[in-house]
């Protein structure tokens, strides 16, 4: 399905009704991701992570800091990350 849509003096783009009806997860409020693919846009609904373990990270941060280790929050968070 093809539709044409205005870009907005503030850059704001409607979604034509027919899509907003085709695709059913669009709805006022929902997050989306936009993706750049060459010289197109891509719209994806955003999928939240529900698994992200909060409770450890925020165990691990408490601990650090009460060895009163002075640590980069950057290097923190890209050793969390680089660990999964």
């Amino acid at each position: 399905m093809i539709k044409t849509a205005i870009i907005r003096e503030r850059n704001q783009l409607t979604i034509p009704e027919e899509i907003r009806k085709h695709l059913i997860w669009i709805n006022p409020g929902t997050a989306v991701n936009i993706l750049a693919v060459d010289n197109s846009l891509i719209i994806q609904p955003h999928i939240a992570l529900d698994n992200i373990p909060w409770e450890k990270i925020i165990a691990t941060m408490k601990k650090i800091a009460k060895a009163g280790k002075k640590v980069s929050l950057s290097k923190f968070i890209l050793k969390d990350r680089l660990g999964h």
